[in-house]
């Protein structure tokens, strides 16, 4: 098993599971792309397997990223008066 994997089977035992890009658009409701914007913008804090691999997010970071982008997003509706 290389030592990569065993670091990821760690990290899920320890409550740090790593999610896709895919796992994390879902989960917010947004296309791919748009989590792969976030990401590289720095917006969603994530990091790319071996340097230039697909991008992994931190399942806390996703639930931070999202407790923040939907506070600040209310579908237009806000009241600025």
């Amino acid at each position: 098993m290389n030592e990569e994997l065993v670091a990821l089977l760690q990290r899920e035992r320890d409550g740090e599971a790593l999610l896709s890009v895919r796992e994390a658009a879902r989960e917010l409701g947004v296309a791919i792309e748009t989590v792969q914007k976030y990401c590289r913008q720095g917006h969603l804090p994530a990091r790319r397997l071996r340097g230039t691999g697909p991008w992994r997010i931190r399942r806390r970071d996703l639930q931070g990223f999202a407790g923040r982008h939907l506070q600040g997003n209310d579908g237009g509706t806000s009241n600025t008066d």
